[in-house]
Protein backbone atom coordinates (compact mmCIF):
# COMPACT_ATOMS: atom_id res chain seq x y z
CA UNK A 1 0.00 0.00 0.00
CA UNK A 2 1.29 3.45 -1.14
CA UNK A 3 1.79 6.33 1.63
CA UNK A 4 2.75 9.68 1.13
CA UNK A 5 5.20 10.73 3.33
CA UNK A 6 5.82 14.27 2.22
CA UNK A 7 3.74 16.98 0.61
CA UNK A 8 4.55 20.16 -0.70
CA UNK A 9 7.88 20.03 1.41
CA UNK A 10 6.14 18.98 4.10
CA UNK A 11 7.03 16.14 6.40
CA UNK A 12 3.06 14.40 6.76
CA UNK A 13 4.34 11.76 9.70
CA UNK A 14 6.32 11.13 12.44
CA UNK A 15 9.38 8.97 11.50
CA UNK A 16 9.73 5.89 13.14
CA UNK A 17 13.21 5.98 14.59
CA UNK A 18 15.98 3.27 12.91
CA UNK A 19 19.36 1.89 12.58
CA UNK A 20 18.45 1.54 8.47
CA UNK A 21 20.66 4.40 6.93
CA UNK A 22 18.63 6.07 2.98
CA UNK A 23 20.66 4.06 0.48
CA UNK A 24 20.66 3.67 -3.30
CA UNK A 25 21.66 4.86 -6.51
CA UNK A 26 22.08 3.75 -9.93
CA UNK A 27 23.89 3.31 -12.85
CA UNK A 28 22.41 4.96 -14.98
CA UNK A 29 23.43 8.32 -16.97
CA UNK A 30 21.53 10.65 -14.98
CA UNK A 31 22.54 14.08 -16.51
CA UNK A 32 20.30 12.61 -19.60
CA UNK A 33 17.25 14.41 -17.36
CA UNK A 34 19.23 17.76 -18.86
CA UNK A 35 18.79 16.64 -22.59
CA UNK A 36 15.01 15.60 -22.26
CA UNK A 37 13.24 18.80 -22.89
CA UNK A 38 14.26 21.63 -25.34
CA UNK A 39 14.13 24.32 -23.13
CA UNK A 40 15.30 23.46 -19.42
CA UNK A 41 13.32 27.30 -18.13
CA UNK A 42 10.14 25.49 -18.39
CA UNK A 43 8.50 24.56 -15.27
CA UNK A 44 8.40 20.84 -15.00
CA UNK A 45 7.36 18.01 -12.56
CA UNK A 46 9.55 14.95 -12.24
CA UNK A 47 8.31 11.84 -10.60
CA UNK A 48 11.86 9.66 -9.41
CA UNK A 49 10.91 6.21 -9.07
CA UNK A 50 13.25 4.77 -7.47
CA UNK A 51 14.94 8.06 -5.65
CA UNK A 52 17.42 5.73 -3.20
CA UNK A 53 19.59 8.28 -1.52
CA UNK A 54 18.18 11.36 -3.99
CA UNK A 55 21.35 11.38 -6.20
CA UNK A 56 19.08 12.79 -9.13
CA UNK A 57 17.04 15.45 -6.96
CA UNK A 58 20.31 16.82 -5.51
CA UNK A 59 21.54 17.30 -9.36
CA UNK A 60 18.24 18.91 -10.89
CA UNK A 61 18.22 21.19 -7.48
CA UNK A 62 21.95 22.27 -7.65
CA UNK A 63 22.06 22.91 -11.51
CA UNK A 64 21.10 26.60 -12.09
CA UNK A 65 19.00 25.58 -15.38
CA UNK A 66 16.74 23.62 -13.82
CA UNK A 67 17.22 24.29 -9.85
CA UNK A 68 13.27 25.31 -10.07
CA UNK A 69 11.61 22.02 -11.22
CA UNK A 70 9.71 20.40 -8.80
CA UNK A 71 10.76 16.89 -7.66
CA UNK A 72 8.59 14.41 -6.60
CA UNK A 73 9.96 10.52 -5.41
CA UNK A 74 8.83 7.04 -5.00
CA UNK A 75 10.70 4.25 -3.30
CA UNK A 76 10.10 1.15 -1.52
CA UNK A 77 12.84 1.01 0.78
CA UNK A 78 11.14 2.97 3.81
CA UNK A 79 14.30 4.79 5.46
CA UNK A 80 14.85 6.35 1.45
CA UNK A 81 11.20 7.88 2.04
CA UNK A 82 12.19 9.15 5.82
CA UNK A 83 15.29 10.69 4.86
CA UNK A 84 15.10 14.39 6.80
CA UNK A 85 18.14 15.68 5.14
CA UNK A 86 16.71 15.75 1.56
CA UNK A 87 13.06 17.16 2.83
CA UNK A 88 15.18 19.98 4.99
CA UNK A 89 16.80 21.29 1.78
CA UNK A 90 13.48 21.16 -0.26
CA UNK A 91 14.93 18.70 -2.33
CA UNK A 92 11.80 16.45 -2.88
CA UNK A 93 8.05 18.47 -3.19
CA UNK A 94 6.29 14.64 -2.59
CA UNK A 95 7.21 11.60 -1.65
CA UNK A 96 5.54 8.28 -1.71
CA UNK A 97 6.53 5.25 0.17
CA UNK A 98 5.53 2.07 -1.87
CA UNK A 99 5.29 0.69 -5.25
CA UNK A 100 5.15 3.31 -8.15
CA UNK A 101 2.47 1.56 -10.15
CA UNK A 102 0.19 1.94 -6.91
CA UNK A 103 0.07 5.78 -7.32
CA UNK A 104 -3.19 6.87 -8.62
CA UNK A 105 -3.15 7.86 -11.95
CA UNK A 106 -4.71 11.31 -11.12
CA UNK A 107 -1.73 11.93 -9.52
CA UNK A 108 0.81 10.34 -12.14
CA UNK A 109 -0.87 12.33 -14.84
CA UNK A 110 1.04 15.70 -13.42
CA UNK A 111 4.22 14.55 -14.65
CA UNK A 112 6.14 15.48 -17.92
CA UNK A 113 8.96 12.97 -17.57
CA UNK A 114 9.82 9.99 -15.18
CA UNK A 115 12.93 8.82 -14.08
CA UNK A 116 13.64 5.72 -13.87
CA UNK A 117 17.37 4.93 -12.55
CA UNK A 118 17.88 0.94 -12.67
Amino acid sequence: MIKQQVSNYAVLTEFSHSNLQPNGDSASPKEVIFHILPDNSQDVSILDIGFGAGTLGKMVKSNQATSHWHIDGVDGWEPNCQNLDLFNQRIYRNVWHGLAQEIPSSELSKYKSFAFLM
